[in-house]
């Protein structure tokens, strides 16, 4: 088979080809690395935008395996957004003195990159191999400085190869996770370290793995695996943070970052149990006096027809909490419990909006009923007396202790609060409790002896006094309260 002047020939069945000579185009065999063919046209498999990736293998006819010597040996992908051209060789048959540059996508993309042989008469070959680009904001740093040094950015790269994206640790927990990093670059790097951005460095510590060591020495394709202790404060917020995982050598010559949601789950004691109990038993009265509101609305002539929706929604995520809570799943609970909250204050302003224009002494029943009480009821048989009224909202009423703390005169005569005790302290008329209803905290002397203990959710009514301008309350009536939801 030679590759000959003769386009086209014409056979007959008769014919004998032992001497026809006619034009054939030789298949050119493209192969990847000459030392490790299994490697493909460059070795990378993931790299970074903007990095130059070198080429590597050879070319040989398949027919004669003779080396291919002419120099029309290109790139492209499917997209045409990795392209080169005229690669020269090294040799004969080898081409490894070019590179080309990978682009720039929004987002971790695969290309399929095929290797394109061609001669001067039309013969081809290729190879084609796939490579992922990182996004152009996870590109690294490229190389720097005086004396000759510096040198491409695929030459210094880093890539964490093994870690956790979504981790959830609870208050007070100490654990170990693992992050291994690889020199993914041609060069050389000093002490690289691991990092955790966005949150406190006091809530972790990195070491490398057999060792007390916190960085290591890594030559091009070694890997290191860090140990993560985590040591979270048992007073850490619960809620979920976005952090991030950071890798880089001494010099900052790479860097490579990775995305990590740290859940911080709460610890539920005593304490926190009593205080969601407080929270669900003030659901309760919410949609108690809220739906007195909409029925008091109804047979005003208000269309409460969304109103009424709404309530059955309130009801529904307020009984969902509860029997999250009866099961002792009370992170469950709280959440339930948090979209409750949400639900009555959606409802709270559509009732805002209907009485805006209404009378004083209804909007008093709203202010009323949206604080919460047992006793709302009672306050629509007074509200023609609403000087009665007012004597029931103070003495009778379980009172916010934001609202105390915001016009503490007006309960100068007396008034109850609820709440969980956060602390007890002992003085000579008595004991100090420190009562919270999740609203607010109000210090509470009461001169009697008492076996209230801390965490307990207790029942106090009195006189509010100041000191300092401070609020307090000289309680005439304590008593620990039991809630059976």
């Amino acid at each position: 088979m030679t590759n000959s002047s003769v386009s086209w020939f014409t056979l007959n069945n008769s014919q004998n080809l032992t001497n026809k000579n006619f034009g054939a185009l030789p298949k050119i065999n493209v192969s990847g690395d000459n030392a490790n063919p299994s490697n493909g046209i460059f070795n990378a498999t993931t790299v970074d935008a903007g990095s130059r990736v070198k080429l590597n293998g050879s070319a040989i006819y398949a027919h004669s395996g003779q080396n291919f010597t002419g120099s029309m040996y290109y790139i492209s992908d499917n997209s045409n957004s990795i392209s080169s051209s005229n690669i020269a060789t090294a040799a004969s048959t080898n081409y490894t003195e070019h590179v080309f540059i990978a682009p720039s996508p929004s987002s971790l993309t695969a290309y399929s990159v095929t290797m394109w042989v061609n001669d001067t008469y039309g013969s081809n070959g290729s190879i084609t191999q796939t490579i992922n680009v990182r996004a152009a904001t996870s590109a690294v740093s490229a190389g720097g400085g005086g004396g000759g040094g510096g040198g491409a950015a695929s030459d210094y790269s880093l890539t964490i190869i093994e870690y956790d994206n979504q981790l959830t640790i609870a208050q007070g927990e100490s654990r170990s996770t693992i992050v291994k990093v690889k020199n993914s670059g041609v060069q050389s790097l000093e002490d690289v370290a691991l990092t955790v951005g966005g949150i406190p460095s006091s809530w972790y510590a990195v070491t490398v793995r057999n060792s007390t060591l916190s960085t290591e020495d890594l030559n091009a394709g070694e890997a290191v695996t860090f140990d993560v202790s985590w040591d979270i404060p048992s007073n850490a917020e619960a809620k979920t943070h976005v952090v991030t995982w950071k890798a880089t050598d001494k010099d900052s010559k790479a860097l490579v970052e990775k995305s990590l949601e740290l859940k911080i789950s709460k610890v539920w004691t005593n304490t926190t149990v009593g205080d969601l109990n407080v929270t669900i038993y003030q659901l309760k009265l919410r949609m108690a006096n809220l739906t007195l509101l909409v029925s008091k609305l109804d047979r005003r002539g208000v269309d409460v027809t969304s109103l009424n929706a709404d309530l059955k929604a309130l009801n529904l995520s307020i009984q969902s909490s509860i029997q999250k809570y009866n099961a002792g799943e009370y992170s469950d609970s709280e959440l339930l419990a948090i979209q409750a909250g949400l639900k009555a204050d959606s409802i709270e302003k559509e009732i805002n909006e209907e009485l805006g224009q209404r009378g004083a002494v209804f909007r008093a029943l709203k202010a009323v009923a949206i604080g919460g009480n047992l006793g709302s009821i009672l306050a629509i048989f007074i509200v023609s007396g609403f000087a009665g009224f007012i004597i029931w909202f103070k003495f009778f009423k379980v009172i916010r202790i934001s609202h105390i703390k915001e016009e503490p005169s007006k309960f100068t005569e007396g008034s109850r609060i609820e709440g969980v005790v956060k602390s007890i302290s002992e003085t000579s008329k008595g004991k100090v409790f420190l009562v919270s209803d999740g609203t607010g905290k109000l210090h509470v002397r009461y001169p009697y002896y008492t076996t209230v203990v801390q965490g307990d959710m207790i029942r106090c009514t009195g006189l509010v006094k100041t000191y300092k301008d401070v609020p307090y309350m000289e309680a005439s009536d304590l008593h620990k309260v039991t809630i059976k939801h």
